[in-house]
């Protein structure tokens, strides 16, 4: 039944986008489940693109203090009095962790380097200094941590790419591709009605879909095919959303 009204609003969406009492409230979609749970989907947000190439805020900073000129985009501690600096409102990601700007990176490599920048940076470390020093060290290691969340997943890490070329998506994700639509409520269905064993089954399948969509955004960034990248982000949300609800179900191995 949900799949046939699905796909009745579907074919209204595309044609006259008139809505289906008890299905569709103001351009979201409610698929129940067998479960009594919801899989909601909702129409798109109006999304702008630029080019490709990642943004810099760098425009040559210099030390608070002394006034050192600096030659890095980022510089987390003057190399000529060694205070702790400001690295602006809106530093590149990769930059601050010296790292390519690209979307296949060492995650090992980030995690390193953070924990690194944490054991440096950390107000803990400034309790004693200055007054200007302890709120740089605050501000510097907060940034720290947000950079680093957005870059060390596949899904945040995309979003944060497409910002960067002027491509936001706002509060949420939303899907609207019919055939991802449709793909999404066969897939939890079969979650829904499944045993462990095929749950299992559908995890490791899912596991595949992840590694192929990422792929698929590594090459199209690579491309500039900033439209596919979009189309994929999504895909990996939905796909990721799967994934961690059927690692939940299942037992460790």
């Amino acid at each position: 039944m949900a799949r046939t009204l699905l796909k009745r609003f579907l074919w209204s969406s595309l044609c006259q986008r008139a809505a289906i009492p008890g299905i569709v409230s103001e351009g979201v979609a409610s698929i129940p489940t067998s479960s009594n749970q919801h899989f909601t989907l909702h129409q798109p947000l109006s999304l702008t693109t630029k080019s490709f190439h990642l943004s810099s805020s760098f425009h040559g900073p210099s030390c608070w203090s002394c006034g050192q000129n600096f030659t890095k985009p980022v510089e987390y501690f003057c190399p000529k009095c060694a205070l702790v600096q400001e690295i602006g409102s809106k530093p590149n990601y990769f930059e601050m962790f010296d790292l390519e700007k690209q979307f296949t990176i060492d995650t090992k490599s980030l995690q390193h380097k953070f924990t690194n920048l944490q054991r440096r940076l950390h107000p803990d470390k400034f309790s004693l200094k200055s007054a200007e020093e302890q709120e740089i060290s605050s501000n510097v290691s907060a940034m720290i941590n947000k950079a680093y969340s957005a870059l060390l997943k596949p899904l945040s890490r995309g979003i944060y790419m497409l910002e960067q070329n002027g491509v936001h998506f706002g509060e949420e994700i939303r899907a609207d591709e019919p055939e991802l639509l449709m793909e999404l409520m066969d897939i939890n269905e079969k979650v829904d009605e499944s045993t462990l064993e095929t749950k299992r089954e559908i995890f490791n399948e899912m596991q595949n879909k992840l590694g192929e969509v990422t792929e698929t955004i590594q090459q199209s960034f690579t491309k500039n095919d900033i439209e596919t990248v979009k189309k994929s982000v999504i895909r990996l949300k939905y796909y990721s959303n799967i994934s961690d609800r059927l690692r939940e179900q299942l037992p460790p191995e």
